[in-house]
């Protein structure tokens, strides 16, 4: 299954100005937020790669996610708590575990914007391919790769022997909107 965890975004189908940006459900749950705590040193190792490699839409991110921390301590202070452990500077981490991945794009995501796809768990081999790019990438264990999921139709059919988790980070259009951030733009 899938579990998605943003420490502020619009709820299903309240996407337009001036809706509130809210924790994910999962998010307001106390023990989810002891356990991001604890992811806090991965956590950093993702935030550090993007920083390096997409520069501008870290600089970005860091931005929406200041203003949702903001927002939450003015309109939602039950929330600070859930702030307090979310240290990444992705508006979203979607937690897939033992699924198939069918073909998809990620129509939700900042236009310009890279997901950082993190492959974990006991698994001995998996295959990550790029419909529209051609290109099957081994997607073992410990295996990270950057894609425009928007634009990129992305999937992983099968995985053989183990256990097979992804940690999906990603940025979401509507939360740069409302934090009144422009979109990056693709590297040149």
């Amino acid at each position: 299954g899938s579990v998605n965890f943003s420490l502020g975004w619009h709820q299903r189908g309240r996407e337009k100005p001036g809706d509130p940006l809210l924790p994910s459900a999962h998010m307001r749950d106390g023990d989810v937020q002891g356990i991001f705590s604890n992811l806090h040193r991965s956590t950093t190792l993702v935030n550090t790669i993007y920083a390096v490699t997409q520069p501008g839409h870290y600089e970005g991110a860091k931005m929406a996610m200041a203003h949702v921390r903001k927002h939450i301590k003015l309109n939602h202070p039950e929330y600070i708590s859930a702030s307090e452990s979310w240290s990444s500077v992705f508006t979203g981490l979607t937690l897939v575990s033992n699924c198939v991945i069918v073909p998809h794009l990620d129509k939700k995501g900042l236009t310009s914007g890279y997901d950082l796809l993190v492959s974990a768990g006991t698994h001995r081999k998996a295959v990550l391919k790029v419909q529209n790019l051609g290109p099957k990438i081994a997607y073992g264990p410990s295996t990270m790769v950057e894609l425009c999921g928007r634009f990129l139709i992305h999937e992983v059919e099968d995985w053989e022997g183990g256990e097979r988790l992804c940690f999906a980070h990603y940025l979401r259009d509507s939360v740069f909107e409302v934090a009144g951030i422009a979109d990056p733009g693709f590297l040149q």
